[in-house]
């Protein structure tokens, strides 16, 4: 089986930095990603995805990225789960980020 993300964009709001109870660090980037077909009024659409980070990876990246920054990402999708009336049930999807790449020095803009 096989779990895996491979995600480029835009990050769409600087990322800050935040700590679980347990003192672990962690950050949400939202990243923009263009659909790569227009839509039914000639416009290419983008979605608005939420990637985790964690330790390391989450300061490195508040660190170094501000909004507009181009990264790439790769990680897996998990989902959570939840017990409702003793039945299992499946709630939102996550994905969470194992390698980050900084890619503005080969997008520059001219």
């Amino acid at each position: 089986m096989i779990n895996e993300v491979i995600l480029v964009g835009k990050v769409a709001k600087k990322p800050e930095l935040g700590q679980t109870n347990s003192g672990q660090k962690i950050t949400n980037v939202v990243l923009e990603t263009v659909r790569h077909f227009k839509n039914s009024y000639g416009i290419y659409e983008s979605d608005y995805l939420e990637v985790t980070l964690w330790r390391g990876m989450a300061q490195s990246i508040c660190e170094t990225c501000e909004m507009g920054s181009i990264i790439a990402i790769k990680g897996r999708i998990q989902s959570r789960t939840y017990l409702e009336e003793g039945n299992r049930s499946y709630g939102s999807l996550e994905i969470i980020a194992e390698k980050i790449t900084l890619l503005d020095k080969y997008f520059q803009l001219k």
